[in-house]
């Protein structure tokens, strides 16, 4: 799975971030059974491999939108997604960043020909066959697991689905930082006084 020469760590057969010699796999969380069975395939080829699949940490994209109450939240990304509606140009130069391609070169209502890339290949592969302007618009969307509403909301949220699924918890994104949303993650993770 991994060999290891002079604390530097080579990745043989899956993909993954290397932190202080640590595998870490990350990917979006889709749906629970997505999320699943992608945990399962790293822990079966880490064993496979003679690995200890408990030494492989597993971490799941979320998109949260928070805000202080459930019907702000969804305002919130409503507005969100009317306004990237607006720049498309901007989800194109995202999914330029990501791929390596660039995608103001397409017609935006043509589907995607057969590309390659050094980027991320399995979100490029996921893309092939569609137009520039509907994956522009889905990307507004925070597609998968809806993670929107009141930080107590969201966080018992991803706990059950922790519960559920394993794995060893999210990496929390958020295409627009705001202090309004920094400050509702932070009072979510922060103990409350008694």
């Amino acid at each position: 799975f991994f060999s290891s020469r002079r604390r530097h760590t080579r990745l043989l057969t899956v993909t993954g971030v290397q932190t202080c010699a640590l595998p870490i796999f990350i990917t979006n969380a889709v749906s629970i059974e997505g999320m699943k069975s992608f945990r399962e395939e790293v822990r079966r080829l880490a064993a496979s491999f003679g690995r200890d699949p408990d030494r492989i940490k597993v971490l799941f994209l979320a998109y949260p939108v928070i805000d202080t109450t459930m019907e702000a939240a969804r305002e919130r990304r409503r507005l969100e997604q009317e306004d990237a509606g607006r720049h498309l140009d901007l989800q194109l130069s995202g999914m330029s960043r990501l791929t390596n391609i660039d995608f103001s070169q397409f017609d935006l209502d043509e589907p995607l020909p057969p590309l390659t890339t050094n980027g991320h290949q399995s979100t490029l592969a996921k893309w092939i066959g569609k137009t520039p302007r509907s994956l522009a618009s889905g990307l507004t969307s925070r597609q998968g697991v809806d993670f929107v509403g009141t930080a107590d909301h969201v966080a018992g949220l991803m706990q059950e689905i922790m519960q559920e699924v394993g794995g060893d918890g999210f990496l929390l994104l958020d295409r627009k930082s705001t202090r309004l949303n920094s400050s509702h993650s932070q009072q979510s993770r922060m103990p409350s006084s008694a």
